[in-house]
């Protein structure tokens, strides 16, 4: 028996083409654009705050976001997302290492 797809709530940057979230929509998850939500000139810290509180975890190209999560690990705290994180990163470790 196969389980459910989960559906993932996906935040796309302002670097991310907004063409992604009609691919990502059509695969069953529920993306948005940042453009859409917020200031298109806002800070990385109000896109992840917004993130955070909405639930979505954020796709981006900015190299700069890494930083601000190792700086922040209460972003992972209490929801899960850091094991999820980590089982994505087993499924794909052959693929990436």
């Amino acid at each position: 028996m196969t389980s459910p797809q989960r559906i993932v709530k996906i935040l796309l940057d302002m670097n991310i083409p907004e063409v992604w979230v009609a691919f990502l929509n059509k695969a069953g998850h529920d993306a948005t654009h940042w453009s859409r939500v917020g200031d298109i000139h806002a800070r990385d810290t109000e896109i992840m705050a917004w993130a955070r509180a909405h639930q979505h975890v954020v796709f981006t190209h900015d190299l700069d976001f890494g930083s601000l999560l190792f700086g922040n690990c209460s972003i992972f705290a209490g929801n899960g997302l850091g094991r999820h994180c980590l089982g994505t990163l087993s499924c794909l470790a052959d693929e990436i290492g």
